[in-house]
């Protein structure tokens, strides 16, 4: 056997126990993460306990309930297919709700014209039923998620107006828009702004992905709201926990941004 002969073969010999000896190591991390997991509660029990936690008696789970309220309706977003899983719905402090971990979908064309599927949103969705009514829509985007519909999906008629808010840091984040402008002062308090500001901000510095979008829009007394940069919440709990102290303290912690945001709502 001639040199080069031999350095092929100890060349390919390498990789052959390198990928063995990875394959090795993936069996043992996917087998200790299934140990792990059967000592954990199932995801439908770590939500109950902190939906009862946090909620008390008046709300409710349905792992594979859907929203009594389609978000087609907000006018927020243009999509063609959804999916929908935790339904979490009820009354806090006076406040009718539902939210559900929500998968919006469109078909259309890549750069290259291949069709492919977007998905338009991917997050919590929460809908909360207001003491007053309103005629016309009021549609609030967060700036990157103004650019990305936009872009991409959604053309609005010449009919809505651009409002501006007296809080500089919020008209510096969002992109309000009204067919009547008086409405909009009705539904952004400035508690409520001061809420999907902070809300934003935390999610862009926690989250990898670029495109952070957070929506709201009301169309009779129905308000949606969207946060896209934390989808299937609930089910990565029990591929992260080390036990089942930190899962449940993760169960809680999902719910703390719904609840803050009810709080701001609570006259």
């Amino acid at each position: 056997m001639d040199g080069g002969t031999l350095f092929v073969t100890a060349g390919i010999l390498f990789f052959v126990i390198l990928f063995g000896v990875l394959g090795i190591l993936i069996v043992i991390g996917l087998l200790q993460l299934r140990k792990r997991m059967s000592k954990l509660p199932s995801k439908e029990q770590l939500v109950i306990d902190a939906v009862a936690y946090i909620f008390g008696s008046n709300v409710y789970y349905e792992p594979k309930g859907r929203l009594a309220n389609d978000p087609d309706e907000s006018g927020l977003l243009w999509f063609e297919d959804q999916t929908q899983d935790d339904h979490i719905f009820g009354t806090y402090k006076g406040l009718v709700f539902e939210m559900v971990d929500a998968h919006f979908t469109k078909d259309g064309t890549d750069k290259d014209g291949n069709m492919t599927t977007y998905t338009v949103f991917g997050g919590l969705w929460m809908v909360v039923k207001l003491q007053k009514s309103i005629e016309n829509r009021v549609l609030i985007f967060n700036k990157k998620a103004f650019e990305y519909q936009a872009m991409r999906f959604k053309k609005w008629d010449d009919q809505y107006s651009s409002v501006e808010l007296e809080d500089l840091e919020f008209n510096h984040v969002f992109r309000v828009l009204a067919i009547t402008p008086q409405d909009v002062f009705y539904i952004l308090t400035p508690r409520f702004m001061e809420r999907l500001t902070a809300i934003t901000r935390i999610q862009t510095e926690n989250t990898v992905n670029a495109d952070v979008l957070v929506v709201a829009g009301v169309y009779g007394n129905m308000l949606h709201i969207g946060f896209g940069s934390i989808p299937d919440a609930f089910d990565s709990i029990r591929y992260f926990a080390e036990n089942a102290e930190q899962a449940r303290a993760m169960a809680l912690e999902d719910l703390r941004l719904p609840v803050s945001i009810l709080e701001s709502l609570v006259e």
